[in-house]
């Protein structure tokens, strides 16, 4: 019984066939026949149209994969940007705020004094492939530290608005019995709290404001009685708030935030510069076998 050729003889012979020699030479030279020769020419030929139908399928699969994970990167620098200063605050119920949607995130207050960051793309296996290739990578931290920056910020400015609310409850007389349209209150209420919030936050986060706060207040009090009384502890109200401690709160928090924003993406900018994701994740180590 002939010993079964292997497919490196075979491709040895198709080696020789490409650089001139014909079967028979081939045959003569390695002491086979003819025929044995054409049949190890043609199988090797399919062996080498496998192989690099093979190679091309690889290589496009790693490109898919570097696609995904590549995609994964630009929507963490989509969400690596500050928060408007007139991002909406709105108390969804009493003392619980709305969630708060962000660029590639989702804000929810979960508890009386807990924020919840949820990244959109956290939870998806690209994300995890990711975190595998640039598992020793600082960018995990910065997004850890970012995460933790802006929830402290947003709740400043959620603890901010609260205060404000307090305090027109408190030094006013807008919770009096005498005024009897409850409905209407509460609508001055919140549309004092608003105006008072939007203004003051935006001086601190250094945005020009030049709104006449003193002719709104008096445009919104026309309808009650004792005007000018409310009108002047309200505007008493409005010029403490900027040196409160919350207002301080707002703006160390933003700038901590700042910073780190800027340290995060730059981290993702210097990972793109690469023009490839570097390291292997368990998917890779699939496609080496």
């Amino acid at each position: 019984m002939s010993k079964k050729i292997s497919i490196q003889e075979k491709r040895k012979w198709l080696d020789m066939y490409e650089q001139g020699r014909t079967e028979v030479q081939i045959a003569r030279g390695v002491g086979r026949d003819p025929r044995t020769i054409v049949k190890g020419l043609e199988e090797a030929s399919k062996d080498r149209r496998l192989a690099s139908a093979e190679a091309e399928m690889l290589r496009n699969a790693l490109f898919k994969h570097q696609d995904q994970l590549t995609g994964i990167l630009k929507n963490i620098a989509g969400m690596l940007v500050l928060p408007p200063y007139n991002l909406e605050i709105r108390e969804e119920r009493e003392g619980i705020l709305a969630p708060i949607p962000l660029s590639g995130a989702l804000l929810k207050h979960v508890s009386e004094e807990q924020m919840i960051l949820g990244i959109h793309d956290e939870d998806k296996l690209e994300w995890e492939l990711l975190k595998e290739h640039l598992k020793q990578d600082k960018l995990w931290e910065y997004i850890r530290q970012w995460r933790k920056a802006i929830q402290d910020h947003i709740w400043a400015r959620w603890q901010f608005k609260q205060t404000i609310k307090s305090n027109l409850l408190r030094d006013t007389d807008l919770g009096s019995p005498k005024y009897t349209d409850s409905k209407k209150l509460e609508n001055l209420l919140r549309e004092l709290v608003d105006l008072f919030y939007d203004v003051t936050t935006q001086r601190i986060l250094g945005i020009r404001n030049m709104t006449d706060v003193q002719r709104l207040i008096d445009e919104k009090l026309v309808s009650y009685k004792d005007t000018a009384e409310t009108g002047d502890k309200l505007v008493s109200i409005f010029d403490s708030l900027p040196g409160s401690i919350e207002a301080f709160k707002i703006k160390n928090t933003y700038e901590e935030l700042t910073k780190i924003t800027k340290l995060a993406k730059r981290q993702v900018d210097e990972i793109m510069l690469l023009g490839m994701i570097t390291g292997k994740c368990r998917v890779c180590r699939r496609l080496s076998r």
